[in-house]
């Protein structure tokens, strides 16, 4: 297993080389996105809208930070940030990754279709470790600007910052197809069947 240093944009050699255990810190831009924010990019697409941003080899992070605003000079601050479980996310995989995205982040497994996506658009999902809001709070640099805050509220807004070093984040699901998590269901229903003939009992 390797530990990659990538800056985004990222462009397909770099995800194509990553494989699943392996460690990513990232640099650059980082979009947050949950279910509301994806439900809204999605209904702009279907009515022939066009988003403002190019989402062509961004990340985005499932999360849905606390933001403090400063009112006199309009600055925003990242006081807590942490991943959401992506698996909510799952039907929004192929349409980013249509628009270009590379990356995305978050906790938890994803389903057989978004290890699909991954391998059709050379994507990769990278797992934030949950419970260590401090420590990906540190590696927020900026907050640039948001989209519909005043419509779906703070959590679930898009919010556009800067990273640095961010991570550790390791590769849950690679672009051809290694799902961790499957790989480890797998393993463990094979250990108990081993064991169920052991003992002679039907593993259910």
């Amino acid at each position: 297993m390797k530990t990659y240093y990538l800056n985004i944009p990222l462009k397909d050699e770099d995800i194509a080389k990553l494989e699943a255990g392996d460690t990513v810190y990232l640099r650059g831009k980082l979009y947050t996105a949950r279910d509301m924010a994806h439900y809204k990019l999605k209904k702009l697409l279907d009515n022939n809208g066009k988003f403002d941003e190019d989402l062509n080899g961004q990340a985005i992070f499932h999360a849905g930070p606390i933001i403090s605003v400063n009112r006199e000079s309009g600055e925003y601050k990242v006081i807590s940030i942490g991943p959401t479980s992506s698996i909510r996310m799952d039907p929004y995989t192929d349409m980013v990754g249509k628009m270009g995205v590379k990356v995305l982040i978050g906790k938890g497994g994803m389903s057989d279709s978004t290890t699909e996506a991954m391998k059709k658009h050379t994507m990769a999902y990278l797992l934030a470790a949950h419970g260590c809001a401090a420590v990906h709070t540190q590696r927020i640099t900026k907050v640039t600007h948001q989209y519909w805050m005043d419509e779906i509220g703070m959590p679930e807004a898009m919010w556009v910052m800067e990273c640095d070093n961010f991570g550790p984040l390791i590769v849950g699901i690679d672009s051809k197809g290694r799902n961790l998590f499957e790989e480890t269901r797998k393993s463990s229903k094979d250990m108990i069947e081993a064991i169920s003939k052991q003992t002679h009992c039907k593993s259910t």
